[in-house]
């Protein structure tokens, strides 16, 4: 009909500067905000080591004398708490989290949700010092692991999580559980009193978006670049609404994915290890897959500037696991796509392995609660997308597993309730409205299968889209940055990147200096961040540095390509793709390549 195509494009003609989170079209009120974001931050940064501290690699700290675990002014000192996770890293004199979560306010979200490790003790101070008041009027203030706060008039909570959350799943599953915590304190044991959906953690009819607290998210910086989180909630929204009025399967979960293809003079796609020489960013093996994108159209909405086509995800396979030969017969790697996923309407399906994850997911409200009934998977990302990639086409109920007839007593009970909340999902928009039992939904022949889309970033946005989880790409995200943001600075009045009051910039070098930072006589510094509190001695040479606040820089030092962490200290060094502790101090003279010193 075309009233319907055209009542839908007259909304999205009307889409903001900063397209974000907004109410669906056509729908009814429901309780609580249209997305709610959970930014999961509980783990420290294993592969970011030694520039992290974890629990595993504590023992160090706990030897060093009193006088040197004392935190300096004007920097946070990982050494006193004894844990620096990796979203508090700087980047451009601020942590990852305080970048991510304003990109996140930006968008418009009500709700963010920062899920934190049950031994995190420096999360909070440091949300406190970005503005986060906390909130002391919110209901859930007795509750738990929650704490609440107020940012920039948005609903911030810190959930600590539990010891046994096992993975990304798990936390999510916690999160998402406390609503029935909340349930039984409102209602006091007495049945039939109404319950606020809005003070659930996750209310039930809001969209999730999950984000790593190590995700960068600056591709709006360049030239017509898109807003990664606008962008995709914009994508996600309508193939809802078309799954409400049946204009296609139900969505379960949007994917956002990066182009990271670069290519030579001669037009040839160029392989990591060349991107790395040519001063890009180079994946490493385990993070390459190979997926597969097919482009489907509904018969009511054509593609349009407003209305992108979908791309819905056929194949999502990790690279290196096709590709290992475990017999060691030296067989050719074989890519085997099922049957049943290309019976679905589609116009062609494109491969590729330049199509990077960062992770960002953005769930349907019924993805929870197959998450809750499916307590074996604990990774989001190479679990729970497997699954709904696969169980797309075979359709929710055999995403549950639930079998029949079983005379086991545990395997019964879990059965029962996996049915249970089959049929609260079947039963509910956008699956159906009218209500059948349980048993019914399980016998009947009907398969509800559904959609798993993703949304693919141009290139030029997708080159600060990337999580910053190694010590190459937090290197490359902190030079990228700085860069990218003069560049801005320049073609407009103001950057969309702002630094530190009193940083020195200097535009002709690609390197930023923040306050109270002293550089000595004949200096050279080149595409490196300077942090706070800084000394660099006479006749140093920096070129591709990353320095973190109240670092000691000796006389007649030269550091290429190399990290400093936070009150470390090196003195007639020569070091070259090196990464130093927080509180360590490198021996006088040392020269070295390649290598990590933590004490």
């Amino acid at each position: 009909m075309n009233s319907v195509r055209e009542k839908m494009t007259s909304i999205y003609r009307a889409r903001s500067e900063s397209p974000g989170p907004r109410p669906p079209p056509n729908s009814q009120t429901t309780p609580g905000p249209e997305f709610v974001a959970v930014i999961l931050a509980a783990t420290h940064g294993t592969n970011l080591y030694p520039l992290t501290i974890g629990k595993d690699n504590q023992d160090y700290f706990n030897n060093m004398s009193d006088d040197k675990l004392q935190q300096d002014e004007g920097g946070l000192s990982p050494s006193t708490d004894k844990y620096l996770p990796k979203h508090l890293l700087p980047l451009a004199g601020k942590p990852l989290i305080h970048h991510l979560i304003n990109q996140l306010i930006e968008a418009t979200l009500e709700i963010i949700i920062v899920a934190i490790a049950s031994e995190d003790n420096v999360t909070i101070p440091c949300l406190i010092e970005m503005g986060a008041k906390r909130n002391q009027n919110d209901n859930w203030k007795q509750i738990d692991f929650v704490e609440f706060f107020i940012i920039q008039n948005i609903a911030l909570k810190v959930v600590k999580l539990p010891s046994d959350c096992g993975g990304s799943a798990d936390a999510l599953r916690f999160i998402s559980s406390m609503k029935q915590k909340q349930e039984k304190q409102q209602l006091g044991g007495e049945e039939g009193k109404d319950v606020d959906e809005k003070d659930n953690i996750i209310p039930s009819q809001s969209h999730v978006m999950v984000l790593p607290g190590d995700l960068v998210l600056y591709g709006n910086l360049y030239d017509d670049g898109e807003n990664a989180i606008g962008t995709l909630a914009d994508v996600h929204r309508r193939n809802c609404h078309l799954g409400m009025i049946k204009e296609g399967p139900p969505l379960a979960l949007t994917v956002l994915l990066t182009d990271v293809g670069e290519k030579d003079e001669n037009g040839l796609p160029l392989k990591e290890s060349a991107k790395a020489k040519k001063g890009g960013m180079a994946r490493e093996d385990a993070h390459i897959e190979i997926i597969g994108l097919s482009e489907i159209r509904t018969s009511r909405i054509s593609s349009s500037s407003y209305f992108p086509n979908a791309q819905r995800i056929i194949l999502k396979e990790s690279k290196y696991n096709i590709e290992n030969d475990d017999d060691n017969v030296g067989e050719s790697p074989k890519l085997t796509i099922p049957k049943v996923r290309l019976h679905s309407p589609m116009n062609q399906i494109l491969i590729r392995t330049d199509w990077n994850d960062v992770h960002l997911l953005c769930f349907s409200p019924w993805v929870l609660k197959l998450i809750e009934a499916k307590t074996q998977l604990k990774d989001l990302s190479k679990e729970v997308v497997a699954l709904l990639v696969e169980g797309q086409f075979k359709g929710v109920k055999a995403c549950f597993g639930i079998k029949k007839n079983s005379a086991d007593e545990k395997e019964k009970k879990d059965n029962d309730d996996k049915k249970l909340i089959l049929g609260q999902i079947l039963n509910e928009a956008p699956f159906g409205h009218q209500k059948e039992s349980n048993d019914s939904i399980i016998e009947s022949s009907k398969e509800y299968p559904f959609l798993v889309l993703a949304h693919v970033l141009q290139h030029e946005s997708s080159k600060l889209v990337l999580r910053a989880r190694t010590v190459p790409s937090y290197m490359y995200v902190c030079k990228e940055l700085v860069t990218q943001a003069l560049m801005d600075s320049k073609s407009t009045s103001k950057s969309r990147v702002s630094f530190l009051d009193g940083a020195t910039v200097d535009v002709a070098k690609n390197s930023i200096t923040l306050p109270n930072s002293s550089l000595g006589d004949k200096v050279q510094i080149r595409s490196s961040t300077i942090g706070k509190n800084v000394t660099v001695g006479n006749r140093c040479r920096l070129n591709n540095v990353v320095v973190m606040d109240n670092v000691n820089i000796g006389d007649d030092c030269i550091l290429q390509n190399s990290v400093l962490s936070t009150n470390c200290s090196v003195d007639h060094c020569n070091l070259n793709e090196c990464q130093v502790a927080p509180n360590h101090a490198v021996p006088r003279g040392t020269k070295g390549k390649g290598e990590s010193y933590s004490g």
